[in-house]
C-alpha cells in the first residue's frame, strides 16, 4: 500500500532573459517581424501547443503564421532534411536519426519549451491505482503475465498507444523499456483522442499517453509508478505531478523540444525563443499542470 504522500505545490519564479516591458528586442527588419513562417508540430502535443501559437500570433501580427500538425517522425524528417524552418516535438532523436545526423554532420539548434510526463492511465473503474516500473518491464518484455504481479486485477489488460510513428510510442520504447523489444502486443490507434476515447469506454485497458492529455480530467486516473532510481534507492509510488517532475522523481519525463535550422536571428529563432522563454507561454504551461522549460522553482511542502 502506498505510504502517505506529501503533497507539493510549485511556485514558479520565471526569470526572463529579456524584461517583460521590452519583451524581445525585435528588429524592425521584415525578416523578423513580417513575412511568413511555417512550423511543424508533433500531433501528440498539438492541442497543448495551440494556445501558445495564438500567443505568438498576437505578439507578431505581421507574420503570416502556419502550424502544420504531423506525427513526430514526419516532423523530424522535415527538420533534418532542411524542409522546415522549425519544428516542435515531444521526443528526442531516434537511433536512425542520430546516425544520419552523425553521418552527414547535421546539427540543429534546440530549445526546451516544457517538460511533461509519459503516463499510464486507465478508466476510473480499473481495479489498480499503482504500478511498479521493474515489474511493468518484465510484463512487457517477457512471457510473464500481468496477473502474476497483480492478481487482484483478475484479467490481462491490453496496452493502448497512439500510432507506431508517434512520440508517445518512441518515449515508451526509450523511457520505459530502455530500447528493449516488447513481447506483449500493443494496440495502436490513430491519434491522442482515439486512445483517450478507447480508455474512457474500456475498463480493461491501459492507455499510454502524456500527463497533459489527462490532467484535471475526471474521466481517467493516472497510475502512480514506483521504481528504483539511479542511486539504487526505491522511489515509492508518487502522484504524477509537476513537483515530482521538477525534482526528477518520476521515471518517464518528456521534453517539448523546439528545433530550428540555424541559430541566426531569424523568424524561426524568435519563434523558438518566444515559445521557450516568454512569460505568458511559460505561465500557461505551469497552469496547465506541466513544467515550464524556463524558470526557477521553489517547492513548498504542505501538511
Amino acid at each position: 500500500m502506498m505510504n502517505r504522500l506529501i503533497l507539493l505545490t510549485i511556485s514558479i519564479l520565471l526569470v526572463l532573459l529579456i524584461s517583460c516591458d521590452s519583451k524581445f528586442e525585435k528588429s524592425e527588419s521584415d525578416s523578423i517581424n513580417a513575412g511568413e513562417l511555417t512550423i511543424y508540430c508533433d500531433e501528440s502535443i498539438a492541442k497543448v501547443m495551440d494556445s501558445t501559437f495564438k500567443m505568438y500570433q498576437n505578439a507578431y501580427p505581421k507574420i503570416k503564421f502556419d502550424a502544420k500538425i504531423v506525427d513526430s517522425r514526419e516532423a523530424m524528417n522535415m527538420i533534418l532534411s532542411g524542409q522546415a524552418e522549425a519544428v516542435i516535438v515531444s521526443r528526442n532523436y531516434l537511433p536512425d536519426e542520430d546516425s544520419l545526423m552523425a553521418e552527414f554532420d547535421v546539427k540543429r539548434t534546440e530549445m526546451i519549451a516544457a517538460e511533461d510526463a509519459l503516463v499510464f492511465y486507465v478508466n476510473r473503474d480499473f481495479p489498480l491505482d499503482t504500478i511498479n516500473h521493474e515489474q511493468l518491464v518484465e510484463i512487457l518484455t517477457t512471457q510473464k503475465s500481468f496477473n502474476e504481479f497483480y492478481p487482484q486485477v483478475g484479467f490481462e489488460p491490453e496496452f493502448v498507444c497512439n500510432s507506431i510513428r508517434s512520440a508517445e510510442y518512441a518515449n515508451f520504447l526509450k523511457l520505459v523499456l530502455g530500447n528493449q523489444k516488447h513481447t506483449k502486443q500493443l494496440k495502436f490507434l490513430n491519434g491522442v483522442d482515439s486512445v483517450k476515447n478507447y480508455i474512457r469506454g474500456n475498463s480493461k485497458a491501459i492507455g499510454i499517453g502524456y500527463l497533459s492529455h489527462v490532467t484535471r480530467k475526471a474521466d481517467w486516473k493516472v497510475l502512480n509508478v514506483s521504481y528504483i532510481n539511479q542511486d539504487g534507492k526505491r522511489e515509492p509510488p508518487q502522484t504524477v505531478h509537476q513537483a515530482y517532475i521538477v525534482q526528477n522523481r518520476y521515471p518517464y519525463i518528456v521534453q517539448y523540444r523546439v528545433l530550428i535550422q540555424e541559430s541566426s536571428m531569424s523568424k524561426a529563432f524568435w519563434f523558438a525563443s518566444f515559445i521557450s522563454k516568454e512569460f505568458i507561454v511559460q505561465t500557461y504551461f505551469k497552469e496547465l499542470g506541466i513544467v515550464p522549460g524556463f524558470g526557477q522553482f521553489r517547492l513548498i511542502k504542505q501538511d
